[in-house]
């Protein structure tokens, strides 16, 4: 099959042909594009440090730029047979591979995930669709060169910067809670059920993506590869996930003050809603009294003495005000207006 490949730039390729952007590690700790990107297998080997990212949602073609690189069919069949939405990793002999979440400050829609490949000299990253993280992981692996220069340290790099920027929507997720908090206090009446809402849904995705993250870093300890073999990776890996572990508890607690908003914004819902219903009930038992006057003499009797007095309107009219402030006066004295 053949590879579209292009340099610095995607390309769009129609059907399901694959975008393939290479990056290579010139003097100086700089990536620089390739001028001729076409994956290669000589790659794997020559100890220069590469990076190629793929763009397809077709696993066989993505299979091919990997098979292209030198990597086994064995690694091949482990990347491309597992589900492309779901954390996992996976390793073979001096290779290891990744998937895992991308932030939800940088996907553009949805829960979407991204593969790191770590095979020896080369990381390959695969996406299915165009990712707006793909900026920042091109700013971030072209300023920030691991010390040693693995493909297994850009890996532990790109998973560090994604934590980062978790930690960062965490941040800003945690901000908005404390403003809604304090315009539930200043302004109930201005906070409306879908800011709530809305605010749930953010910290429920940051949630998942932080558990499907700590997931696949929990399974790399455990692979039986060269890939992440040395001192530093280890300890690397654990101080990712140790930031992770942390920011995971601070989701939960941020979960919970969550909750504790929506009870409170649920609680002055009720509130309002008894203060309407108690002003439409003293006013209901307030012309109670009154329609039971009107309805008296507005029935049609032949003999009715008050019918024909001269006073009897003046006082019934008297008779309605004085029922109307005794009324109002019990009701403020029993708090239930006023």
């Amino acid at each position: 099959m053949g590879v579209p490949v292009e340099g610095g730039r995607a390309a769009e390729v129609p059907g399901a042909a694959p975008v393939v952007r290479a990056w290579q590690l010139m003097e100086g700790s700089v990536f620089a594009p390739l001028p001729d990107p076409t994956p290669q297998r000589g790659w794997s080997g020559d100890r220069v440090l590469r990076w190629v990212d793929v763009q397809t949602v077709d696993a066989e073609a993505f299979g091919a730029v990997l098979l292209a690189l030198g990597a086994s069919p064995a690694l091949v069949a482990q990347v491309t047979d597992q589900a492309a939405d779901l954390s996992d990793a996976g390793a073979e002999r001096e290779a290891a591979w990744l998937r895992v979440p991308v932030p939800t400050a940088l996907a553009e829609e949805g829960h979407r995930f991204i593969t790191l490949v770590a095979l020896p000299s080369v990381l390959v990253t695969h996406h299915r669709r165009p990712l707006a993280t793909l900026d920042q992981l091109e700013a971030l692996l072209l300023r920030a060169i691991p010390e040693g220069g693995s493909s297994a340290a850009l890996v532990l790099e790109v998973v560090e910067e994604f934590a980062a920027a978790e930690l960062r929507a965490y941040m800003a997720a945690r901000r908005d809670v404390d403003q809604l908090a304090l315009q539930l206090d200043e302004t109930p009446e201005a906070v409306s059920l879908d800011q709530v809402s809305a605010l749930m849904r953010q910290v429920d995705r940051l949630s998942a993506v932080c558990e499907d993250h700590l997931l696949a870093l929990s399974l790399l300890p455990q692979l039986e590869s060269q890939a992440f073999g040395t001192v530093a990776d280890r300890g690397q890996l654990a101080e990712v996930t140790r930031t992770l572990e942390r920011y995971q508890y601070g989701l939960k607690r941020l979960e919970r003050r969550l909750e504790g908003v929506r009870a409170l914004y649920s609680a002055g819902l009720q509130e309002r809603a008894n203060q309407r219903l108690r002003v439409l009930t003293v006013m209901s038992t307030l012309f109670l009294p009154l329609t039971l006057l009107a309805s008296i003499y507005g029935m049609n009797f032949a003999h009715m003495p008050e019918l024909q007095s001269r006073l009897g309107y003046p006082l019934v009219l008297g008779a309605m005000v004085v029922i109307a402030a005794v009324q109002v006066w019990w009701y403020r004295r029993k708090g239930w207006w006023g």
